[in-house]
C-alpha cells in the first residue's frame, strides 16, 4: 500500500525505479531542439520561443493522458491515518 505522500509522488511522475524522462522530453528536449531547427533557418523571434513553450506543454499533457489511459492508477490504495 501507498501512503498518501507516496500517491502524490506517483501522481506527480516521481518514482525511485526510474528515471523521470517525460519531463525531460517535453521540457527540454523539445523545445530546445525546434529553436534549434528555426534558429538554423533564420533568427528567432519571440514568438518562436513562445511555439516552442507551447508545443512542451502539448507534449507532455499528451504523455499525461496517455500514462493515465493506461490505467495503473486504478490499483493504488491509499492508507490514511
Amino acid at each position: 500500500m501507498l501512503q498518501s505522500d507516496g500517491l502524490v509522488a506517483r501522481y506527480a511522475g516521481v518514482s525511485s525505479d526510474r528515471p523521470r524522462q517525460k519531463p525531460a522530453l517535453s521540457q527540454f528536449a523539445l523545445p530546445i531542439g525546434i529553436l534549434t531547427a528555426l534558429q538554423a533557418t533564420r533568427p528567432l523571434v519571440p514568438r518562436d520561443i513562445w511555439l516552442a513553450i507551447v508545443l512542451g506543454h502539448a507534449l507532455r499533457c499528451a504523455l499525461s493522458v496517455w500514462r493515465f489511459e493506461q490505467g495503473k492508477w486504478k490499483t493504488i490504495e491509499v492508507k490514511l491515518g
